[in-house]
């Protein structure tokens, strides 16, 4: 299922999903760690295990993905995520 935006997304593995339909390119998985190539040449590893991500490390990687230039959410969610 196809999550609208990454603040839907609770797995890891939906958020690398959500990344990789928006521009993000999986250079390797490794064990339940995919690494992504982000649209400006970084990398981000999502842990991809049955259970939700933390909400800091879900923040984390959503921050990343947003400065990379997949765009992920709106600007009230991002706010909601700072307080």
């Amino acid at each position: 299922m196809s999550k609208r935006n990454a603040s839907q997304c609770r797995k890891g593995i939906e958020l690398a999903d959500y990344a990789e339909s928006h521009g993000a390119i999986v250079e390797r998985q490794t064990g339940s760690h995919r690494i992504l190539r982000l649209p400006n040449g970084e990398h981000e590893v999502i842990p991809v295990h049955r259970h939700e991500l933390g909400r800091g490390l879900r923040c984390k990687i959503i921050k990343h993905l947003l400065a990379a230039g997949i765009t992920v959410l709106s600007i009230a969610l991002v706010i909601g995520m700072m307080l």
